[in-house]
């Protein structure tokens, strides 16, 4: 899902780059140093790329959010996880059943 939250685009570094880069943004007691050497590439596309939590605002990002989330950075989806849109089934069952049995 973090990822959904970046502007995509052709120029930017390998997911085996973002994973540790993603990974060390979001430990806040980080939030007050320099990314290590290793990670400063795709540390510097993520502070450039990210988009604003106000941008959710906008239905297309907002939905395909919300389509990314089952998703590992990674790549495939996370196991048990339904896709965006598929609810579990009603268990109701109309009562129109006719006097013949079905």
């Amino acid at each position: 899902m973090t990822l959904a939250l970046a502007e995509q685009e052709q120029k930017m570094p390998s997911l085996e780059e973002l994973r540790p880069a993603f990974r060390w943004v979001v430990i806040p007691k980080n939030s007050e140093l320099d990314p290590p050497e290793e990670l400063d590439d795709a540390y510097g596309w993520i502070s450039k790329k990210s988009l604003l939590v106000s941008s959710l605002e906008d239905l297309k990002i907002l939905r395909h959010v919300q389509y990314r989330i089952p998703f590992k950075l990674d790549g495939p989806p996370r196991q048990g996880t339904p896709p965006v849109g598929v609810g579990a089934r009603s268990t109701r069952r109309s009562n129109t059943s006719s006097s013949a049995g079905f």
